[in-house]
Order: C-alpha cells, then structure tokens, then sequence
C-alpha cells in the first residue's frame, strides 16, 4: 500500500514540474513579460505605441513574440478596418490571470536585487513598494 501512495505522490510531483516547467516556458521569452505589463498598464496599445514603449526591441522580434503570446491565448489582436489598417492590442480574459503571478515575481525580484547588490532584504520596504505599484496601476489605467 505504501508503494502505491508514494507511486502516487510522485506522479503528482512531476505533473506539478511539467506545469511548472509550462508556465515558465511561456513567459521565459525575453520581452514577454516587458510586453504584458506594458498592455496591463496600458490596457489597449497598436503596434507602433507597444514599440514606444518597449524602444530596445526590434520590430520584428516584437511581431515574433505578439504571435506567441496570442497563440498562447494570453494577449487579443483586434483589427480596425481603417485605412490604414490598424491593430490594437491587449491582454485577454486568460491574460490578465496572470496578474498575481507577475506581482510574485516582482516582489521576488526586488529581494533578489537588493540580495545580489549586497543589501539586507527590507520585506517591508518591499510590500511597500508592491502595494504602491499596484495601487498606481489600477488608478492610472
């Protein structure tokens, strides 16, 4: 019986490392995540305001990486017929799930840059900081 339990506990620990595995996969692209938080700050962007606010990346580096993310259902593209014709870009239903998940991150990486800079992790002035985005982000936008 035992052998079947832990049968079972490690299949349920791989599955948790393939979805885990998945996830990082999908957001592991360079500017991926720069543009998800650029259409979450900004909630409807065309190509040429996403470029703007994104000024490193190529153009088409920038094409490359919308067709993932729409592919991945994570961001919509929205064709005006005008003339000329004109895209408009923003974050999914799907998209937009991964809110906590970005502000995780952000949370953890603000720790680890004052880790790696050599400071003491200050969670307080980090929840701060965090509190403070997210407040300017649903404000502003």
């Amino acid at each position: 019986m035992d052998k079947d339990v832990n049968e079972s506990i490690r299949l349920e620990c791989l599955e948790n490392i393939i979805a885990i595995q998945d996830a990082v996969e999908v957001l592991s692209g360079k500017w991926r995540v720069a543009i998800i938080v650029a259409l979450n700050m900004k909630k409807e962007l065309c190509f040429k305001e996403l470029k703007s606010e994104l000024p490193y990346i190529s153009a088409k580096v920038l094409t490359q990486e919308l067709k993932f993310l729409e592919k991945h259902m994570l961001i919509s593209r929205v064709e005006q017929s005008l003339k000329p014709l004109k895209v408009i870009y923003s974050l999914s239903a799907y998209g937009l799930t991964l809110n906590d998940a970005i502000f995780s991150l952000l949370g953890w990486g603000l720790g680890h840059r004052q880790l790696m800079l050599g400071k003491e992790i200050g969670a307080d002035n980090n929840a701060k900081r965090l509190i403070q985005i997210r407040n300017n982000l649903y404000h502003t936008c």
